[in-house]
């Protein structure tokens, strides 16, 4: 009789902890992410992720705090399961990968009220005459940025005026691959680790940088006024690849960036 109470309550116990369990994790729905093999498809989310389990080896994932970039090993890879966890919550990303031709390149399940501006904006004359002229500007920033022995990445010029930020990036390909941006992804940060997405309203058409070559990048994005501990992070996505290069501002520099008045 002892020995039936005794596996009674460890029944008990089992379902408890099954139930809290279950009551501390959520789950988003599960979602269909459709990747290619020649290029990587980029998954943006609000937290930092931990780690992303796929039992297909034949997909390959590269994470950089929010963002993941995925892709196939090969045309044809079977379909397989993706989870991704987070640092910080219990919340857990469920989806299904799937090899296409034609894959949607960005999957962005981000809060959509984090969003600072719409992507497409109309830019006026004096913002297209100000992006000329910084364009041709000397040098002003030396020691802010990277320096790898495959890439050069520093900025260089850093403006405001009343509405808008102007970056002007520096970057050096080494390798001897081509190198094409997919995607210029901007994101303010604070002490607490809390982040604002940033559209570019202005980034130069021209995203590829031949193996042993440089290129300047302008960019002009909505003005935003950060803390003193915060930065502002800029990841350069490739293309074709999973190189993922970054370049972090501190508040300081933006806070003390010049003003830049009439064009």
């Amino acid at each position: 009789m002892n020995m039936c109470k005794i596996i009674r309550n460890l029944l008990i116990g089992c379902l408890f902890c099954l139930n809290a369990q279950a009551k501390i994790t959520s789950y988003t729905p599960l979602e269909e992410i459709q990747v290619a093999h020649r290029f990587s498809s980029m998954l943006l989310f609000d937290e930092a992720i931990k780690e992303v389990i796929m039992p297909n080896k034949d997909y390959i994932a590269n994470v950089n705090q929010n963002m993941v970039l995925l892709r196939a090993t090969k045309p044809g890879t079977a379909a397989t399961s993706i989870v991704v966890t987070f640092k910080k919550g219990n919340k857990v990303f469920n989806g299904l990968l799937r090899s296409t031709h034609k894959p949607q390149e960005v999957y962005d399940f981000t809060s959509k009220e984090e969003e600072e501006a719409s992507p497409h904006p109309t830019l006026d004359h004096q913002v297209l005459q100000k992006i000329k002229q910084i364009q041709s500007m000397d040098q002003t920033y030396f020691n802010i940025g990277k320096h790898t022995r495959y890439y050069d990445l520093i900025l260089t010029n850093l403006f405001h005026d009343e509405e808008h930020t102007y970056l002007k990036v520096y970057l050096e390909n080494k390798t001897g691959l081509t190198f094409e941006l997919f995607e210029t992804n901007f994101q303010h940060y604070n002490s607490k680790k809390s982040r604002k997405l940033v559209f570019p309203i202005y980034g130069l058409e021209d995203r590829v940088i031949p193996a042993y070559s440089s290129k300047m990048f302008v960019y002009v994005l909505p003005r935003y006024t950060t803390s003193t501990n915060g930065n502002l992070l800029v990841h350069f996505v490739e293309q074709s690849g999973s190189r993922l290069v970054n370049l972090s501002i501190p508040a300081r520099l933006l806070l003390e960036a010049p003003y830049y008045g009439k064009g």
